[in-house]
């Protein structure tokens, strides 16, 4: 069983769910309008093992992308993890293997030099693309109906560095 601290960052507002999940006609107040359709995702830290060193700050919880799909009156929700490299050597292992905030210097010796960033800042449509973003990585695709992930990008070889930022703007 794991057991989280009982600190800010993971009580609460902070309370890890750990659940991918799928709601068709959510319960709600009110009615939704049949002409409105539309999605609305959201992207949060949630993560999946407690800290490597015990504790650790939100911002550095694996990424859980939410999607409201609201469309004939109705809303439906999916929820799925951001598969990032991290995500996926962390649940290979049953542990955390990442650790303090930003400083790979407290990493198991494991996964020295991977990519350990979260994608849990942003989710952004562009291009006719989800992506889960966050700065410390390259952007990460994720398929907007199912939530699958399908990897990180370079957008078609024209970015070569190895990180992305999580709040781009589009100029119009």
């Amino acid at each position: 069983m794991a057991h989280f601290p009982k600190t800010a960052a993971f009580t609460d507002f902070n309370t890890p769910s750990r659940i991918e999940a799928d709601i068709v006609d959510l319960a709600h107040e009110g009615a939704i309008p049949r002409e409105l359709n539309g999605a609305f995702f959201r992207v949060q830290p949630d993560p999946q093992f407690p800290p490597r060193l015990g504790d650790d700050i939100a911002f550095n919880g694996d990424g859980m992308i939410g999607r409201f799909h609201i469309h004939g009156g109705r809303c439906d929700f999916r929820q799925r993890w951001a598969r990032t490299d991290k995500w996926k050597l962390e649940r290979a292992a049953g542990r955390a293997l990442f650790g303090a905030y930003r400083n790979p210097l407290t990493d198991d010796e494991s996964v020295q030099g991977r990519i350990r960033g979260t994608a849990n800042t942003n989710a952004w449509i562009h291009g006719g693309r989800l992506y889960a973003l966050k700065e410390d990585s390259p952007a990460l695709v994720m398929n907007a109906a199912t939530l699958e992930t399908e990897g990180y990008t370079s957008f078609n070889g024209r970015m070569s560095g190895q990180t992305f930022t999580a709040h781009p703007k589009v100029d119009p």
